[in-house]
């Protein structure tokens, strides 16, 4: 009788356990990505973040000083003002027009040229001269959403959500 005590206790000990695990197993996948980072903010040991290079900045002034890196950019794209500047400190600024366009320009990087940050695959691809520089257009269906070029010492970028060719080489051309 009392082997068969010992066992049932064993067994209810085993399950108990085995029980805990399945709960916790489940409980893994369960929640929110917001759930999930309040739990880790208690335990941070267990959260491994990259920080965001970019810092904001109130105006082009503000973000060339932070980025060490010139920039002209046109006042407007279409009737968009820019209402974002970012950069990476001595790596590449960034001027945001709404949903208009984003202007980029980088030091010089050795593997890439292309800055853009945009990698969908465009059905269109044509390489032309603007103001001298050697352009790569992207787009679909005529209409250009992504323009790349460098010169000796920078990579630039123009992204959109679709202009015309036209535009796209005024815009090019707005920027150094």
């Amino acid at each position: 009788m009392k082997k068969n005590m010992q066992k049932t206790i064993a067994i209810l000990a085993v399950a108990a356990i085995l029980s805990g695990a399945v709960a916790s197993l489940a409980s893994c996948g369960k929640g929110s990505a917001k759930d999930n980072t309040a739990s880790d903010q208690n335990n941070s040991s267990q959260t491994v973040q990259i920080a965001n290079p970019w810092t904001e900045y109130t105006s082009l002034d503000e973000a060339v000083k932070g980025s060490g890196i010139p920039i002209e950019v046109p006042e407007t794209v279409g009737n968009t003002k820019p209402d974002l500047w970012m950069a990476i400190n001595g790596d590449m600024i960034e001027v945001r027009y709404g949903n208009a366009a984003d202007i980029r320009k980088a030091i010089l990087p050795s593997d890439s040229h292309d800055i853009s940050g945009d990698y969908n695959d465009y059905a269109q691809e044509v390489t032309t001269i603007v103001e001298n520089h050697q352009v790569t257009f992207k787009g679909n269906d005529g209409n250009v959403m992504v323009a790349i070029w460098s010169d000796d010492k920078y990579a630039y970028s123009v992204t959109t959500p679709g202009v015309t060719v036209e535009e796209m080489k005024a815009l090019v051309a707005a920027v150094k």
